[in-house]
């Protein structure tokens, strides 16, 4: 392997998780297929293509194009993803938008952050409301 393969290969880029997603992803009621597809949606947006056919998304998952639609459908149904339209509605462009995900995450986080700290407070044994 020479130098010029290695740029390529930096050159691919990399993408960034969240460490709370890995490791939250099956609390906030994904599964893995949902998971490695909305990373490749991230993948594709982070590279300028924000609206990736289902068949390009298959063609980096071990899943077919129904099975990669199925997914995005369903995770646009249950608030994970949304579809967005920039321009006039005669020639706007469609977008895959992952800002439910992280209002999602957010949501997720403040509420394992309240719990661990209602959890707290009852084992040192104090109220947990003021009245």
């Amino acid at each position: 392997m020479n130098k010029e393969h290695l740029y390529a290969w930096f050159k691919e880029g990399t993408i960034t998780i969240p460490s709370f997603l890995l490791t939250n992803y099956s609390t906030m009621g994904l599964n893995e297929q949902e998971m490695v597809l909305l990373l490749q949606l991230q993948s594709f947006i982070d590279k300028g293509n924000h609206f990736p056919a289902p068949s390009q998304l298959s063609d980096r998952m071990t899943l077919q194009e129904t099975e990669c639609l199925f997914l995005i459908q369903r995770l646009v149904q249950r608030g994970f993803v949304e579809m967005v339209v920039e321009g006039s509605q005669e020639i706007g462009q469609e977008k895959y938008s992952l800002s439910p995900l992280y209002e999602k995450m957010m949501d997720c986080f403040l509420k394992t952050l309240k719990q661990s700290e209602s959890a707290e407070i009852k084992k040192r044994g104090e109220p947990l409301y003021d009245f």
